[in-house]
């Protein structure tokens, strides 16, 4: 019998390990193993979700409204977040950041084009202080939360094993 823990213990912290950091995180205690055929292991059910294993961070964001990163990929998701909404930022902050004027950003802010603004708000951050300075200044003051879960603005830290995840509600 305690092979058989042993196995789910190693599934639940190898290629299931992000399925179950999710339902971890949601509180779902109703798991269900899927047998093997052939001797591979189907997967998990948890719940209303199932992992499969190998999930990607977005395998579950259409029927959970969750999506489970790793660092590495909650660094690159804020990022591209972020380089994508320049033009959202406050005029003060992007002042602050660049050393520019804050009338510059202003002026651009009051011409209503919104997204359109992007491009030459990336273009004043590139000839000051850069993307990446800018990206992490943004992080810094509101965290990967702010740019990444768009329901609640939270990131949300399980351990599954000797593995981290970060889990954001994005709708």
């Amino acid at each position: 019998m305690k092979e058989i823990w042993k196995t789910i213990e190693d599934e639940l912290t190898g290629e299931f390990a992000r399925g179950y950091a999710l339902a971890q995180h949601m509180g779902i205690h109703d798991m269900r193993r899927e047998c093997k055929v052939d001797g591979k292991l189907l997967g998990y059910e948890w719940g209303d979700f199932g992992d499969y294993g190998s999930s990607s961070f977005q395998e579950w964001e259409d029927e959970t409204n969750y999506i489970v990163c790793t660092d590495e990929e909650a660094d690159d998701l804020a990022y591209n977040n972020i380089v994508d909404s320049l033009w959202a930022f406050t005029p003060s902050f992007l002042a602050g950041e660049t050393g520019i004027d804050i009338e510059v950003f202003e002026a651009l802010a009051a011409n209503g084009k919104c997204e359109s603004n992007n491009d030459a708000v990336a273009s004043l951050i590139n000839s000051t202080c850069g993307v990446a300075e800018f990206v992490d200044s943004a992080v810094g003051a509101d965290g990967r939360g702010h740019f990444i879960a768009h329901y609640d603005h939270e990131e949300h830290e399980v351990k599954v094993g000797n593995k981290t995840f970060y889990i954001y509600r994005v709708n």
